[in-house]
């Protein structure tokens, strides 16, 4: 640009290139946008003479992009009275022991350690459950196994309702066994509604991925136990309250996917039809039918108007104690099943 500014003015007295850059980046706040490394396929895709089929579904997408994030926008502030809360959780990606910048750690046999985050809206507080793989998985009973703990916390605390956004994995975050979780948390804990809302794919960027970054600028040194990771997760957080760390192991999972095939069935909804777990947009557990022993829980999916209620109907006096008849034991892995 400073080089058109020379032709332009060709005849007259024109500043020096640091004046120029200085007028343009500090006095008109002008810069030059950045694309993100991490696109959209479906909008990224519009580029490319789309068809009318590929316009129409481009703008539900844009519309589903928007009311999560007006929805999410709206839970924030909401978060800040009393007796509610939000969050929005997510897992990161596998962190490695040892870890380091020396090259030959790359070909040794390393041990992942699993992280899942919690950002609180109403204290800003971040939360990190970690364990190592030889403690757990990254599954569904991982993923609501912490998410139950946080929730029981926050029970404690007087919150009587809580509204969760994540993105929209459907192995670990948007699956039956997530629905059942929140459920069993509404029946077992003084929470009076759960909301959980899954961000539209493509964009699914939370305060979540400001923690990982922050984690990660911190990780210069090297480390070689996950209880180093666990360490510097903890000082990772300067210029606030420190990220809190909650070390997991086997006994602190439980095991929600046996739990829900032994009590509920949330294959189909009340009217018989399957529910689509991979278009559902938003579901929540609420005390809305007083005629009815068991809380609904509600399903927004796109193809269909208004709600769809899935109820559990099957017993659930088997169930009352959790972390006694369902405790998650890990079996001894076999070898092709063991992470490489």
């Amino acid at each position: 640009m400073y080089h058109l500014y020379e032709e332009a003015y060709k005849e007259h007295e024109r500043a020096p290139l640091d004046k120029y850059r200085r007028i343009f980046d500090e006095e008109f706040n002008l810069a030059f946008h950045k694309r993100k490394k991490d696109q959209c396929e479906i909008c990224t895709s519009q580029r490319n003479n789309p068809t009318d089929e590929e316009k129409e579904s481009f703008e539900e997408h844009l519309s589903n992009k928007l009311k999560a994030r007006e929805t999410k926008e709206q839970e924030k502030l909401a978060a800040k009275t009393p007796f509610k809360t939000s969050c929005t959780f997510d897992m990161e990606q596998i962190l490695l022991c040892p870890h380091g910048p020396s090259s030959s750690f790359y070909y040794k046999r390393r041990l992942g350690v699993y992280k899942f985050t919690i950002y609180d809206y109403k204290n800003g507080d971040g939360l990190c459950y970690m364990w190592p793989e030889s403690e757990g998985r990254r599954g569904p009973n991982e993923v609501t196994s912490c998410f139950f703990d946080y929730m029981k916390e926050r029970s404690l605390q007087s919150v009587k309702e809580i509204h969760m956004f994540s993105d929209n994995c459907g192995g670990q975050n948007r699956n039956r066994y997530v629905a059942f979780a929140l459920w069993f948390a509404r029946n077992h804990l003084s929470l009076s509604k759960i909301t959980h809302t899954f961000l539209e794919k493509g964009h699914t960027e939370t305060e979540i991925d400001s923690i990982h970054a922050t984690i990660e600028r911190a990780t210069s040194l090297e480390l070689y136990t996950p209880y180093q990771w666990y360490t510097a997760a903890r000082a990772a957080r300067v210029s606030k309250q420190p990220y809190k760390v909650k070390e997991m192991t086997a006994k602190d999972f439980v095991d929600f996917k046996s739990m829900s095939n032994n009590v509920a069935n949330l294959a189909i909804d009340d009217d018989g039809q399957k529910i689509m777990w991979s278009k559902t947009r938003q579901l929540f557990v609420m005390e809305e039918d007083p005629s009815c022993n068991l809380p609904c829980n509600s399903l927004w999916c796109p193809q269909k108007d208004g709600c769809v209620s899935a109820k559990p109907i099957r017993d659930t006096s088997n169930c009352n104690h959790i972390g006694e008849s369902f405790q998650y034991t890990r079996h001894s892995e076999s070898q092709k099943d063991r992470p490489p």
